[in-house]
């Protein structure tokens, strides 16, 4: 579905739309639900590169990233509420 409606928007703006693009720009109207689906799917896509990144990049470069430990099967990601929020305004 997602990929469908990422079509659809390439083909009404006669242009290609990058995924990034598709995901930040209201502008578009893309779909919310397809916003999300492909956020997560990018983001899986990059702790996969980050995983890896030892066999891409060269050996200065690959030190630098950390890949984010991934929970054991059947336990939530340990995540405190309102932990991004900034409370000083």
């Amino acid at each position: 579905m997602t990929r469908s409606l990422r079509r659809k928007l390439e083909a009404d703006h006669q242009r290609g739309i990058p995924f990034n693009e598709a995901i930040g720009s209201d502008a578009l109207g893309l779909d919310i639900m397809a916003r999300g689906v492909l956020q997560d799917w990018l983001g899986t896509l990059f702790t996969q590169y980050d995983r890896i990144a030892a066999k891409l990049l060269p050996t200065v470069e690959a030190a630098g990233i950390k890949p984010k430990a991934v929970p054991p099967i059947g336990e939530p990601a340990a995540a405190k509420r309102g932990a991004k929020v900034n409370l000083i305004a």
